[in-house]
């Protein structure tokens, strides 16, 4: 019985996650998480696709000579839903592609269909209906723009990465000048993340030998620790690695206790965008 309720709620959670994928506020609302200004961000699909694509659907349902490409397209777009489905983040737009390109393909059959409407009966009004929707286009994309190279750095630094390329390169030209040189990716202006792929920012930035990295990196014993060459990025756990000799460690203010540190160990400081401390470079 009890593999049996496991078993429940995991097609439960499954199903549920998987339908989410639909969610109009996701596709355009919100879906890309570029802004922490309000409920209206920006989605995968722009804003002003949602009528022409409901026109589309519309349009494409109603025509009967396109049965089999109808079921093609549907399978498309319920198969190519599956990965973000069933992925770890509640939405990963990355993994949707495929079925963003279909609903591009509805939306100017959508458009198109409008654009037959207005010539068959309102011909007159076809010239103001396009400098109507070339304006909105134009809002959209600007909005877009906006927000992507305004509030995205600025609030979400975290989601970019920043300033991983800063600490990598800075670890690389302290390599002479310790034994060990461990960096602790858990950071976040305003909650705490596990930035991935550390590794591979260290690799890249020291350009490292592919060939030796694949031989050199493993596990290691420490949580969420992998290692190369000197190199650890783990955890840091300061009431223990406080002791360390000829170390530098580079975590953030979620992994040490930034204000009981002496001030002379603290050799650099990593900012977001937005100004504020990141990371602490701290030399032991």
């Amino acid at each position: 019985m009890p593999f049996f309720y496991n078993y429940k709620a995991l097609i439960d959670f499954s199903l549920t996650r998987y339908l989410n994928q639909f969610d109009l506020m996701y596709l355009f609302g919100y879906g890309l998480d570029l802004t922490n200004q309000g409920p209206l961000g920006m989605g995968p699909l722009y804003l002003f696709q949602l009528p022409l694509l409901l026109l589309g659907i519309y349009y494409l349902l109603n025509l009967n000579n396109l049965s089999a490409r109808k079921k093609f397209m549907m399978a498309w777009i319920i198969i190519g839903m599956i990965p973000s489905g069933l992925t770890f983040e509640e939405h990963s737009p990355h993994r949707s592609i495929m079925v963003f390109t279909m609903l591009n393909i509805i939306t100017a059959v959508g458009l198109y269909f409008l654009l037959n409407a207005l010539k068959r009966k309102m011909y007159k009004f076809t010239f103001v209906f396009f400098s109507i929707l070339i304006t909105v286009i134009a809002a959209n994309f600007v909005y877009f723009i906006h927000i992507y190279t305004v509030n995205y750095p600025f609030e979400k630094s975290e989601s970019m990465h920043y300033p991983f390329e800063q600490v990598t390169r800075y670890a690389w030209s302290q390599y002479q000048n310790y034994d060990q040189i461990i960096f602790d990716p858990l950071f976040g202006d305003i909650a705490p993340v596990i930035g991935t792929a550390a590794h591979y920012y260290l690799a890249y930035y020291g350009n490292y030998p592919p060939s030796k990295f694949q031989k050199e990196y493993r596990r290691g014993e420490k949580i969420r620790e992998v290692i190369f060459d000197k190199f650890s990025i783990r955890k840091v756990d300061w009431r223990q690695d406080h002791g360390l000799k000829n170390t530098l460690i580079i975590a953030s203010s979620w992994s040490l206790p930034i204000d009981s540190i002496d001030k002379n160990k603290i050799k650099k400081v990593f900012n977001y965008y937005n100004g504020r401390p990141a990371f602490y470079a701290v030399g032991l």
